[in-house]
């Protein structure tokens, strides 16, 4: 892999944009200010409820490592990297299938 730090972060970023997804399906819309992304992940928690609390965990553990690696020096593994694209597409697919439920017609897009 030619840029771990690059692809860790553009698949955090994608869990950021479906939670965005989420937030507006259910008519919220976040304040793009200091600390939108924990609103966002404190959101998902709370909407998606316990069941996906490791889920949402994790993507908060990412969250710090996003931010390690963009603003200060942090270094990323192939592993990790690993990690958080599988995880990116479970965590889509969750909130596709949650927005899908409680809005039938998002099928149709």
């Amino acid at each position: 892999m030619d840029d771990p730090e690059s692809a860790f972060t553009l698949a955090y970023e994608s869990m950021l944009k479906a939670s965005m997804a989420l937030m507006f399906s259910q008519g919220y819309r976040p304040r793009v200010q200091l600390g939108h992304h924990k609103t966002l992940i404190k959101f998902s928690k709370y909407v998606l409820g316990e069941g996906y609390a490791g889920m949402t965990a994790t993507y908060d553990h990412m969250r710090g490592k996003r931010n390690r690696v963009v603003y200060d020096v942090g270094a990323v593994s192939e592993a990790e990297v690993k990690e958080a694209l599988s995880m990116a597409e479970k965590y889509l697919n969750v909130i596709k299938q949650k927005i899908e439920e409680e809005s039938p017609q998002m099928k149709l897009l």
